[in-house]
């Protein structure tokens, strides 16, 4: 819990820094998109924090996950199902999602991406992701 706890801290020092406010409701929000590893989405957030929060809405959930993802302290996964979901390690990694219960799960796998080769197709590539679909282990059994 810990490194949660450093996370939320960064958070709040960068949220400040660009003139935002702390409101204990975005505190929560990255708190818990931080603290899980399951790629939740903004209902999974939501359903986790509305008893803890009165009057806290899905589209403050929603509103707040988007401006975290703007300022790449969150990304959007892909998924097969098509709800977005949501993942509060922003550092790169792959990941793999089955095809038959919709986890998603991180995986350390370095891509190599030749560069010159962008660069001879007149791309510049910003960003660059590796999602493999599959079976997860789950659901072989």
């Amino acid at each position: 819990m810990e490194m949660v706890d450093r996370l939320v801290e960064k958070f709040k020092e960068f949220t400040r820094a660009k003139g935002m406010k702390v409101t204990p409701q975005r505190v929560a929000i990255y708190r818990e998109l931080v603290s899980r590893c399951d790629h939740p989405s903004a209902e999974d957030i939501y359903e986790a924090l509305r008893s803890k929060f009165a009057g806290i809405s899905l589209a403050t959930v929603y509103r707040t996950l988007t401006n975290l993802e703007k300022v790449d302290l969150a990304t959007k996964v892909a998924t097969v199902n098509g709800i977005a979901r949501f993942d509060g390690n922003v550092k790169p990694h792959s990941h793999f999602i089955c095809n038959k219960c919709g986890r998603v799960i991180d995986i350390d796998c370095k891509v190599k991406i030749d560069i010159e080769k962008l660069k001879e197709m007149n791309l510049s590539a910003e960003k660059c992701e590796l999602t493999c679909y599959g079976i997860c282990d789950k659901c072989q059994h």
